[in-house]
């Protein structure tokens, strides 16, 4: 995986700032002006699954289109996750190049640029900073 990160790369990274730390798939969601990540989670969780602002956010990424994936999972558009730095995550490739997982699917990319003008739970400023990242993909 050549640099730069771009949006839409796919990277196995431990969460520390989930409930629990455990390994979690990390999309890049935006590289400027900071790099943030959106989760890719197995199953909505039970507050998830009670707000439809919520489910609304969450893409469905398919296994049989992601090699890297067990089972049918979702992109979570509900938060942008700013635990690496673009230069933390050049060090943990650089160490451990299998964290790179690959990108995502045509289909799951062209849903999240669908879904981001409708997405109720990020702020309207950090919305606009991952759509303008998302031009090119």
């Amino acid at each position: 995986m050549p640099p730069p990160i771009e949006p839409g790369q796919v990277f196995y990274l431990t969460c520390q700032t989930c409930t629990k730390p455990k390994p979690k798939f990390f999309v890049v969601a935006t590289v400027t002006p900071n790099l943030r990540c959106f989760l890719i989670n197995s199953n909505p969780s039970p507050a998830q699954a009670k707000n439809p602002d919520l489910m609304a956010a969450l893409i469905p990424v398919l296994d049989a289109d992601h090699p890297f994936l067990k089972w049918n999972s979702y992109l979570a558009l509900t938060d942008l996750i700013g635990e690496y730095s673009e230069a933390d995550l050049l060090t943990k490739l650089a160490q451990d190049p299998s964290v790179y997982r690959g990108t995502l699917h045509a289909n799951v990319v062209a849903a999240v640029k669908a879904s981001l003008p409708h997405n109720k739970v990020l702020q309207v400023n950090r919305i606009k900073e991952v759509q303008a990242d998302w031009v090119g993909v």
